[in-house]
């Protein structure tokens, strides 16, 4: 499947790029639709900012928080990358994206009562909304390893990267859903609960970077904006080594918040996750804008 809009319309291909097209786009209005979401809850809220955009989940953005999380994580194993580590590494950030919805930031404290086995927590009463939500997504998330196998069968296994992403996906079906159930014990239920937001959040960020290291070293094409040429590696090393460096900082804030026991009363882990979301926008924003104009990478189609 390529990209050029050139090509003879055959009344199927022609409307299978505009769909690929469209859901890419689908992917930045959900970025859209939190920044506004959010940008309206602050209005709301006086011009005063959480301690993140996480901590959002505990305001009237909730909705929109976890709808557009999930969405986006949706069309991120949907839309297809290069074939080898690119495409398992969209894959695996689409996975991850549903848990940073679905399990909240901890809070310090329980609402004035203490925390049962840290200083933060999910506060009870939202636990019954998080199994829900994580029970819901572990059901469709089987149905979808089920798929995914019958798949990639058919497809004679695919490559490697296919065949390990398939295996990393079914064990951390395997490892996190019964011991979310509390299968392995209340123990590993309540380390989930605890940090599974920050580990889901961290890999995925982590996942984004490496993509967009990854489309620096393999692209070679050149695109238009505002009616000048670029060059799109330049461009993606830019805005990789940009989210690289925010994520180092955001780990050093982390840290230092967490030591000082400021977590909950600054906003810059606020600003270091606008930033990365930001940054992840622009560079899919710019690669939408490369496909659109030189077509799909010859093997990712």
């Amino acid at each position: 499947m390529g990209t050029d809009a050139t090509a003879p319309d055959d009344g199927l291909s022609q409307g299978i790029v505009r769909t690929y097209l469209y859901m890419r786009v689908a992917v930045a209005a959900m970025v859209l639709l939190l920044f506004v979401g959010l940008g309206v809850q602050i209005v709301h809220d006086g011009g005063d900012l959480r301690s993140s955009m996480s901590a959002y989940f505990y305001s009237p953005v909730q909705s929109i928080f976890v709808a557009t999380l999930v969405a986006a994580g949706i069309l991120a194993i949907a839309i297809r990358g290069r074939p080898g580590p690119e495409n398992a590494l969209l894959d695996i950030a689409g996975l991850l994206l549903p848990i940073v919805a679905a399990i909240p930031t901890p809070l310090k404290g329980d609402e004035g009562a203490a925390c049962p086995r840290r200083e933060a927590c999910v506060p009870a009463r939202y636990l019954d909304l998080v199994d829900v939500t994580v029970t819901s997504l572990a059901i469709v998330g089987l149905a979808g390893l089920v798929f995914a196998f019958f798949t990639l069968r058919a497809r004679r296994w695919g490559d490697r990267f296919d065949r390990w992403g398939l295996a990393a996906a079914t064990a951390l079906w395997v490892l996190f859903v019964p011991g979310f159930w509390g299968w392995w014990g209340e123990g590993v239920r309540g380390w989930i609960l605890d940090l599974g937001h920050y580990a889901a959040a961290i890999s995925a960020i982590a996942a984004m970077i490496a993509v967009a290291f990854l489309n620096a070293r393999d692209t070679g094409h050149t695109f238009s904006f505002a009616r000048r040429p670029l060059r799109a590696a330049p461009v993606y090393r830019t805005i990789a080594w940009a989210l690289a460096v925010v994520l180092a900082l955001g780990a050093v804030i982390g840290v230092v918040e967490l030591r000082r026991g400021s977590a909950d009363t600054t906003p810059l882990v606020f600003w270091i996750e606008a930033a990365v979301l930001g940054l992840f926008a622009i560079f899919w924003t710019v690669q939408t804008l490369e496909y659109r104009q030189s077509g799909l990478p010859v093997e990712a189609r």
